[in-house]
């Protein structure tokens, strides 16, 4: 497994115009080592985006779902390095130790005819929309339970994540001289008006909660400090469990701001698993062997591309190694966890 995530570290899958050839390389590279280890694969593409779909029985019951993209990151973090218990690298804990590992378990299985299957996209860091959206909602790529390597960290499992909806609200209002603002409309203090009354219903949270949330991403609006903003807009991000839906935000929203033009930018239902599946029990029971310890359940603030299988009602396993610095310089994972996390995965295979 190191000189397969070795290899794919290097390659700088990000969402950079420069880099889209990455992409490429990268999937020939893994396309080159499970070919003779599965059934069939096929790589698709939606809207320029890849992904690769395999199995090892056509219409696979287990699913292993994850990502090749990575966010941007210093030259040195392209550079594969090997630190006492840790590899370091772009990548090695989001999401391309899921990659080795499903490689790994492959060869490992080659002769067995498991019932299983995988997916691996290419767009999870930029929304997922065009790959695990499609796979699932569009090409009906669906099993009985998913595999979800992105999130569960130090092999929490986690049982629900939040779900989100980013909304883009558009004001108008009317142009005037800066010292004479009763001949305008000031777009920007309609909204922050109107904000006000967001914010007496999603206040401001200094701790952690599991209620839905609020954050003001980003604001925008006016040409000339002398000049009555005629023109404004801003993105709101929610945040909410399971439970809620986001019709409900929607109304609000629409009620505060009834002249505004709002723009849905993108969504995501919140999810919650069945820890009474069989599946889920099984894989509870084999993790807790191999690591010696019970496992932790955890809830998730953010959301992975396990929220595609919200409408379905598929249950699923978010859990990964011990690792840590997502998105940020020196990400890491911990190389025996690495290991214990591929034993885990191979183990339930083999039970089924």
């Amino acid at each position: 497994m190191r000189e397969i995530l070795k290899t794919l570290v290097e390659f700088r899958t990000t969402h950079q115009e420069e880099n889209k050839k990455e992409f490429d390389k990268a999937f020939d590279f893994i396309i080159s080592l499970i070919k003779d280890y599965v059934k069939g694969y096929k790589l698709i593409e939606n809207n320029n985006y890849k992904s690769l779909i395999l199995w090892k029985q056509e219409k696979p019951e287990i699913i292993y779902m994850c990502h090749l993209d990575v966010v941007p990151a210093r030259d040195q973090d392209f550079i594969f390095r090997e630190v006492r218990n840790k590899y370091l690298g772009r990548g090695v804990l989001d999401n391309k130790f899921a990659i080795s590992a499903l490689i790994e378990t492959l060869r490992e299985l080659k002769d067995k005819n498991i019932n299983f299957g995988g997916i691996i996209t290419s767009d999870e860091e930029i929304g997922g929309f065009n790959g695990a959206n499609y796979v699932i909602n569009k090409l009906k790529f669906l099993g009985k339970i998913f595999i979800v390597p992105d999130s569960g960290l130090n092999f929490s499992l986690e049982t629900e994540a939040k779900g989100v909806l980013h909304l883009k609200i558009i004001l108008k209002g009317k142009k005037a001289h800066g010292s004479r603002p009763w001949e305008g409309v000031n777009a920007l203090d309609i909204f922050l008006q109107g904000y006000k009354r967001l914010r007496k219903i999603f206040p401001e949270y200094k701790k952690p909660t599991w209620k839905p949330t609020l954050n003001l991403g980003k604001i925008s609006g006016g040409q000339a400090t002398n000049q009555v903003c005629d023109y404004m807009a801003a993105f709101l991000d929610f945040r909410y469990p399971f439970g809620y839906k986001k019709e409900q935000f929607l109304t609000i929203v629409k009620k505060i701001f009834p002249k505004a033009k709002i723009q849905m930018i993108a969504e995501g239902s919140p999810i919650k698993t069945d820890l009474k599946n069989i599946y889920i029990k099984k894989w509870i029971s084999i993790a807790e062997k191999i690591l010696r310890r019970k496992i932790e359940f955890t809830k998730s603030y953010g959301a992975t591309d396990a929220r595609f299988l919200a409408k379905y009602k598929i249950p699923f396993i978010i859990m990964e190694p011990k690792g840590g610095n997502y998105h940020a310089d020196n990400e890491w994972i911990d190389k025996n966890s690495l290991i214990q996390f591929k034993k885990i995965l191979k183990s339930f295979l083999e039970q089924q």
